[in-house]
């Protein structure tokens, strides 16, 4: 079974399980390193066998022209699986 959602902004919906996640963009509001990174870390509580995760216009961070800092993108790096 596969989940597919978009356009979720920072609200962390109640999802039927499936095997295959995928997210279709913007699950930022602002588009922050913390807002990614918060994703990251609820993405890695959900028990699907596969997630596939596209940024959306609202996932500025991770466009490198946008980075503002070589920190932004460790921190993006290093956000849990």
């Amino acid at each position: 079974r596969i989940v597919a959602v978009s356009d979720t902004h920072g609200f962390n919906q109640k999802l039927p399980e499936g095997d295959i996640f995928i997210h279709c963009g913007d699950f930022c509001n602002s588009g922050s390193t913390d807002n990614v990174i918060d994703f990251c870390n609820y993405l890695s509580t959900l028990k699907f066998k596969h997630k596939i995760v596209i940024g959306g216009n609202h996932e500025l961070s991770l466009d490198i022209q946008y980075s503002t800092s070589p920190e932004d993108l460790s921190l993006l790096n290093n956000a849990k699986n």
